[in-house]
This record gives structure tokens, C-alpha cells and sequence, in this order.
């Protein structure tokens, strides 16, 4: 009777520790991936644009990204390729990822660098 107490009590912890691993894992990693798929194409075609499409292009296909369209990744590659570090672009989807939300990218009024 007891191992099934510790046995179930050790179930627990690890699937405690096992979703709080990927909700961290899932954080860092949007950074990441945006700027893994940036460089490839970036290092090919020496073009920010290019590199930033890539970049978004990988995350549309799953949510919150997935009510980006055509036109949406159009302004933010237009908007975004003005600075010359993908990061400022990639920290903002990894907030996006973590609130659940990007509506606001979808305003192209909202996602202005001056």
C-alpha cells in the first residue's frame, strides 16, 4: 500500500516538473527559433527582409500567429527591416507567445518604429 503512495506522490512531482520544463522551454525557445530562421536566410541572402519573412513565415502556422496574413507580415518585414537587429522583432514574439494574443500585430497602426 505505501509504494503506491510514493509511487503516485513521485507521479505527481514529475509531471509537475515536466510542464513547468516546457512552459520555460516554450518561452525562451520563440526567441530563438525566430532568430535560428532569420540567420539561415539572412546568411544566404545577405537581406534583412528575406530573413524576417523567413522568421515570421515559420511561426503562422501555429497559434497566436496563425490569424497573421499575407498583408500583416507584408508591414511588419516593411516596418521591422529598418533596424538592423532581428531581435527587437523577436522579443516581441516571444511576449506575443507567451500572452496568447497577437491582435496587435494585426494593427498596422499600432506597429510603427519611428
Amino acid at each position: 500500500m505505501l509504494w503506491i503512495v510514493v509511487s503516485l506522490v513521485a507521479l505527481v512531482l514529475l509531471v509537475t516538473a515536466v510542464v513547468a520544463y516546457l512552459y520555460y522551454a516554450r518561452n525562451i525557445s520563440t526567441s530563438h527559433i525566430f532568430i535560428v530562421n532569420y540567420n539561415l536566410i539572412y546568411e544566404r541572402t545577405d537581406s534583412v527582409s528575406d530573413g524576417l519573412r523567413q522568421a515570421i513565415e515559420v511561426f503562422r502556422a501555429r497559434p497566436p500567429f496563425d490569424i497573421l496574413n499575407d498583408d500583416d507580415v507584408a508591414h511588419l518585414v516593411t516596418v521591422f527591416s529598418q533596424h538592423t537587429d532581428p531581435l527587437v522583432l523577436a522579443r516581441i514574439f516571444q511576449q506575443i507567445d507567451r500572452v496568447g494574443d497577437a491582435t496587435s500585430l494585426k494593427d498596422h497602426n499600432f506597429v510603427v518604429v519611428e
